[in-house]
């Protein structure tokens, strides 16, 4: 019989966690967050779990979950603005797909930076990451998107600021 008591999904969850089940620990931690009314605290859980498992998109997926609920925890949003990133420089992505993961990641970045001091000594990296996507945009053919993530780069110390 499936449980549904959040305590047993919780103890199952942080028992696969503790055998290096990453994936079956991020179900049980979903399945807790459903039903406890502190669920936000175990979307988070799962998220790092399908994050160490290596399923970044999952991972996205449910942090974004949680900080539709916990919408100040900088730390979060700092995963997700990692993850939409790697996930758009990724090869194989249409230029509408990276330019939409992009965007995403720098909704994200721009989240952090309202809430955590850590930009200050990494807008320059951030800048010149932009920078580089847009001369990969150029070399493809995308001219509009090249502009678009060249003004980025350029305006995004301003946008930290």
């Amino acid at each position: 019989k499936f449980p549904d008591n959040t305590e047993v999904m919780n103890c199952l969850g942080a028992a696969h966690r503790e055998k290096g089940d990453y994936l079956q620990a991020a179900f049980w931690y979903q399945q807790v967050a459903e039903l406890h009314p502190n669920g936000a605290r175990f979307l988070k859980l799962a998220g790092q779990c399908y994050e160490i498992a290596g399923d970044d998109e999952s991972a996205a997926l449910t942090y974004s979950s949680y900080v539709s609920r916990v919408p100040d925890d900088g730390h979060v949003w700092r995963k997700l603005y990692q993850l939409r990133y790697q996930a758009a420089i990724k090869p194989g992505r249409t230029a509408k797909e990276r330019s939409e993961l992009l965007s995403a990641s720098l909704d994200a970045f721009n989240k952090v930076k309202k809430r955590d001091g850590f930009f200050d000594a990494l807008n320059e990296r951030v800048a010149a990451q932009f920078r580089r996507i847009g001369k990969q945009a150029a070399y493809d053919g995308h001219r509009i998107a090249a502009k678009r993530w060249h003004f980025i780069a350029f305006h995004v110390v301003d946008v930290i600021a």
